[in-house]
């Protein structure tokens, strides 16, 4: 996700209605805001959890921070970079791979001291990416270049790059072969065939400009869209299972596997939905929970179904267009539990 893409303008309408937002939040629901964790001020992407060591890692733009989730304590700074959007924990390794698009790489770092173990180049505006454990492939979208980077972990080289004629978004994997990749222009959703590199299937997003999050979970396909929609998918077919507006700018689908749970986030209403995909209820939106303005990305603990959002108060922006300011000293992740 590009720091400020799509944000600026319904950011700062935000700031300036948000008594009237907080007059509006929902009904209480079983999640709800349990714990604030504080933090150093700055930006923030993407989140991830590493479920062996109980960490949160949320990258810092040059750096990342890392939450120990049990005590609540922020560790030290944790490896660097030129521009930073995702930290993942490689499994079954003593490494964490990190994407760069200031110097266009992704970075295998080393698990407890950061240091750089090994640099892979990778195509223009290296962004999101998601391990495949069918694979054992890390899946790294590079956005402006259209293109999907299949990167082995275990030999730090790239193994194939999918080549699509439009700007890419997230990208999320089903563990069967298939990855799933929103076109942030053409509001559609791509199936890749991961073995052949091959299109497999598009489909369109209705009433979708800008979408953002993806997760394929559990046969279905769920993308946010930054309008303000999030749109379920069956990943079989692309039929439209469900289609709901959500608060502006959702950044992020977060799937808990283990409750069979996905959450999106939106920053601008500064609240996060519920969809179960499995049960009675699949596909459908169960709840809207109060979260905090600006939480947009997020990771999940798959031993609690805790819900770590990063999120931080914001000023006005000082002048028409100019992208509102974290308010100092206001950075905290928001944690949603049961």
């Amino acid at each position: 996700m590009k720091p400020g893409h799509r944000f600026t303008g319904a950011l700062a309408a935000a700031v300036s209605l948000l008594a009237l937002a907080a007059a509006a939040q929902s009904a209480p629901a079983a999640h709800k805001v349990v714990a604030q964790i504080p933090g150093p001020d700055g930006g923030w992407d993407y989140a991830s959890f590493d479920p062996v060591e109980r960490r949160l890692y949320i990258t810092r733009q040059t750096t990342v921070m890392v939450v120990d989730v049990d005590s609540g304590k922020v560790e030290a700074p944790f490896a660097s970079g030129k521009r930073l959007h995702a930290a993942l924990r490689i499994p079954g390794a003593e490494e964490v791979a990190l994407t760069d698009s200031g110097d266009q790489t992704v970075k295998f770092v080393g698990l407890h001291d950061g240091k750089l173990m090994a640099s892979v180049s990778t195509p223009p505006d290296t962004d999101g990416a998601v391990y495949d454990p069918g694979s054992g492939l890390l899946v790294v979208v590079c956005g402006d270049g259209g293109v999907v980077d299949l990167i082995d972990p275990k030999t730090h080289a790239s193994v194939k790059e999918i080549k699509l004629d439009t700007p890419l978004e997230f990208a999320s994997t089903d563990g069967k072969g298939h990855i799933f990749v929103n076109e942030s222009e053409k509001a559609a959703v791509a199936r890749l065939d991961m073995a052949t590199g091959a299109l497999t299937a598009t489909w369109s997003l209705p009433d979708c400009r800008g979408p953002t999050g993806l997760a394929a979970a559990e046969g279905l396909v769920i993308s946010a869209c930054a309008s303000g929609r999030a749109i379920v998918l069956d990943g079989a077919s692309g039929k439209v299972l469900g289609d709901y507006k959500v608060g502006g700018f959702p950044d992020s689908v977060i799937f808990d596997a283990r409750r069979h749970l996905a959450y999106v986030p939106s920053a601008i209403s500064g609240d996060m939905i519920v969809i179960p995909t499995s049960g009675p209820d699949r596909g459908k939106v169960t709840e809207t929970v109060a979260t905090h303005l600006g939480a947009r990305t997020g990771a999940v603990d798959p031993k609690t179904g805790r819900v770590y959002l990063p999120a931080a108060d914001y000023l006005p922006a000082t002048a028409p267009g100019r992208r509102p300011q974290p308010k100092p000293g206001t950075f905290r992740i928001v944690v949603v539990g049961e």
